[in-house]
């Protein structure tokens, strides 16, 4: 600022001389320039000088002013595992009900609406072709609260696949259940529970998972076979393995969710029992 006004007298100071030798240049004139009128002389009247004098405003410019910018939005943190179990207490008796096969166009549905009479949840293993064929049974589930978990496209033994085979597999049924209902299935119930120990390490970004109590509906088809063997081996920690493609199964579901829940267990999806579990050893 201080230069600024500098500059400005010095532009005011070469005016004021310049009009003063215009000045005297004027009055050194010669009378040369007169006019004869009869017997008169006339002088010429001397040139007149314009000066424009430039004047600093006494006050002070002001200075610029920046707009305030936008502060950030604070991002809202991820839950930590803490948060994410604080309606479990830690005395609680959990277990995970949990189906493979799926989704059956009727049979899925019959045991959606078992589930929510009981309100329930319970991890869903789909096939990648059969979500394929029926999104809006996906979109059911995570609308009622259910986990979707991935169970190749084929229900191929990743046992007798390369790695790069088991991961086509997983990503391809991962990508169907996506653009289903917008939620990623990186939970993985192996076919036959067979699969490489190099599987964890070559192919991380899914998790694997078995399960502990098998009644094998799928081979006896006998619902009250199915539901004793679950009732009996029922315990806290534990992962059901059942079908809900098969029809015998169906109708076990709601005894056993019955008879469960008298026992004082509390159903919770299979990674909500994974991190109770992680919590417990911690």
């Amino acid at each position: 600022m201080l230069v600024h006004r500098v500059e400005k007298r010095n532009i005011v100071l070469l005016l004021c001389l310049a009009a003063l030798l215009c000045l005297c240049a004027a009055c050194a004139l010669p009378g040369a320039q007169t006019d004869r009128l009869g017997d008169r002389i006339v002088s010429s009247p001397p040139p007149v000088v314009a000066i424009a004098i430039i004047t600093e405003s006494s006050a002070s410019p002001s200075p610029l002013t920046l707009p305030t910018p936008t502060p950030e939005p604070t991002p809202t943190p991820e839950p930590t595992p803490v948060d994410a179990l604080a309606g479990y207490p830690a005395g609680g008796k959990y277990i995970a009900l949990t189906f493979d096969d799926g989704p059956h166009k009727t049979h899925t549905r019959a045991i959606l609406e078992i589930l929510a009479d009981n309100d329930v949840v319970a991890t869903f293993f789909v096939l990648g072709r059969s979500a394929q064929q029926w999104p809006d049974i996906l979109r059911e589930m995570v609308a009622d609260g259910h986990e979707i978990g991935n169970h190749t496209y084929q229900h191929k033994g990743l046992s007798k696949l390369s790695n790069a085979q088991a991961r086509e597999q997983l990503d391809r049924t991962n990508e169907i259940v996506l653009a289903a209902c917008g939620v990623e299935a990186r939970l993985v119930r192996p076919p036959y529970g067979s699969m490489k120990k190099s599987i964890h390490t070559e192919i991380p970004e899914y998790t694997f998972v078995t399960w502990t109590i098998d009644p094998r509906d799928w081979e006896t088809l006998d619902t009250n076979a199915t539901i004793r063997y679950v009732l009996r081996r029922a315990k806290d920690g534990g992962i059901i393995l059942l079908h809900d493609i098969k029809k015998p199964t169906v109708a076990a579901v709601d005894p056993i969710v019955k008879g469960l829940l008298e026992e004082g267990y509390t159903f919770v999806t299979v990674s909500t029992l994974l991190a109770i579990l992680a919590q417990r050893e911690a």
